[in-house]
């Protein structure tokens, strides 16, 4: 995110999907279940069908596990009608679990998880009037339900349990292993505390002796070297206060990085990375604690959906700014990005990089998939797929993909940050331990 890219692409990939009508029993039983494939399910956000008012919607929740982690016992899934309009027609619901058709005259109904197998299966359900025929509250997320190391695992992909999903997961529709969220730098981090690090940032007690923060009387060279960084002696001297510094934003790190569902260890590891947490090393357009640019910004605002809306309503109003970034003039755009650099220094300077971090993901997204023609999840695991997006933050969308391209080109097969790494050349290069810098600072 802080060079500019080479080129941009639209982050829009429309995948449309013709399936034939759906499977009806008629036996009128509470519960019916017969073995049908995906073909039996309707069309997903069907054109004709989206423009009909909804008298009824459909959810979801699970009973007796969390959406995400490790489940005891066997998982139960409840689903529910809730009526908006109510037409007087009766309705039945359909759910749709891999091969498994389930249908249900009542509300509400509850399904036992079956075993799906590691890559998971797609639960697709939708409400049919009987009346009518006519079909309402589409939708679908993926599930997963394994023996783990001798440990049930209950893994669901959907937009209703973002928050507990690994961050950028669901992006991705991949199940990462449990002990990537369980500890270390993927962890959803609920207590501040827990991003507490000790790390000795000599270049951090340099600016701190430099600025008078920290007097190190008992230090010669005034406990500094030429390069600006703070001696062994002047880093004695200042540690307790670089302890101080390096934490005392912890919960605004931690709240951005929930809000824009991106790991906070990363987040503190990339201004770690990235600036040593002092914020006025005064170089050439490279801003604030993430070292942004407003070529980082103008990346940020049109991959991350979400948060130009969010932004642009602020200034424009939510009708304009429904017809997308790209859609938007160059003086609006430029209005829009010097909007958001002002909240560089301020507490909502972690908000700007956190979302930053996300937009690298879809990009990643995107990346990936055009390159390889293939869904992330079936050509990398989830730590290359956040190294690349790391990479996308620090180097560029241009350095990854002509690197992921290059590496799919050799292989065929799948992305390894190995092979990845090959092809991060010249001024790319410093991308390939930008990864494992970050989590370094993220955990020390």
């Amino acid at each position: 995110m802080k060079k500019r890219l080479r080129f941009s692409m639209s982050s829009c990939l429309v995948c449309l999907f013709c399936l034939p009508n759906i499977f009806t029993s008629g036996n009128g039983l509470i519960f019916a279940e017969s073995q049908i494939d995906q073909s039996r399910a309707p069309a997903l956000k069907d054109s004709a069908l989206a423009a009909v008012s909804q008298p009824v919607s459909m959810s979801v929740q699970v009973l007796n596990c969390k959406a995400w982690g490790f489940c005891d016992v066997q998982p139960e899934l409840r689903f529910s009608l809730t009526y908006l309009d109510y037409d007087g027609s009766d309705y039945v619901m359909h759910i749709q679990m891999g091969e498994k058709h389930y249908e249900f005259p009542s509300s509400p109904a509850e399904i036992e998880v079956s075993a799906t197998g590691d890559d998971g299966v797609e639960v697709m359900y939708w409400v049919e009037s009987a009346t009518t025929g006519s079909i309402y509250g589409q939708d679908t997320f993926r599930m997963r339900y394994v023996q783990e190391n001798n440990q049930s695992v209950f893994q669901l992909l959907g937009k209703q349990w973002e928050a507990d999903i690994p961050s950028a997961a669901l992006i991705w529709e991949i199940f990462p292993p449990v002990e990537n969220f369980e500890d270390g730098w993927a962890k959803i981090i609920e207590d501040p505390d827990d991003l507490d690090t000790d790390v000795n940032y000599t270049l951090l007690a340099g600016r701190l002796i430099w600025d008078g923060i920290v007097i190190p009387d008992a230090c010669g060279d005034s406990g500094l070297l030429a390069n600006g960084a703070a001696t062994t002696c002047g880093m004695e001297v200042a540690r307790e206060k670089v302890i101080e510094w390096q934490n005392k934003h912890n919960q605004d790190i931690q709240e951005a990085s929930l809000k824009a569902l991106v790991p906070a260890r990363l987040l503190k590891g990339v201004i770690g990375q990235e600036s040593q947490f002092y914020a006025k090393w005064g170089l050439s357009e490279e801003y604030g604690l993430g070292m942004l640019t407003e070529h980082g910004v103008d990346m940020l605002l049109q991959w991350n959906e979400p948060y130009f809306f969010y932004k642009c309503s602020l200034v424009y109003g939510a009708d304009y700014c429904e017809q997308g970034y790209l859609n938007i003039t160059d003086d609006q755009r430029a209005v829009l990005i010097s909007y958001i650099m002002k909240d560089i220094g301020t507490d909502d300077e972690y908000e700007v990089m956190a979302e930053a971090l996300y937009a690298s993901c879809v990009q990643t997204n995107y990346i990936v998939s055009y390159y390889t023609d293939e869904a992330p999840s079936d050509v990398a695991d989830y730590e290359t797929l956040w190294r690349i997006s790391l990479g996308v933050y620090h180097a560029g969308f241009g350095c990854m993909s002509d690197a992921v391209l290059n590496a799919w080109d050799e292989d065929g097969d799948n992305l390894t940050w190995d092979n990845i790494a090959t092809y991060l050349v010249g001024d790319c290069n410093s991308a390939i331990d930008y990864f494992d810098k970050v989590v370094n600072y993220s955990e020390e």
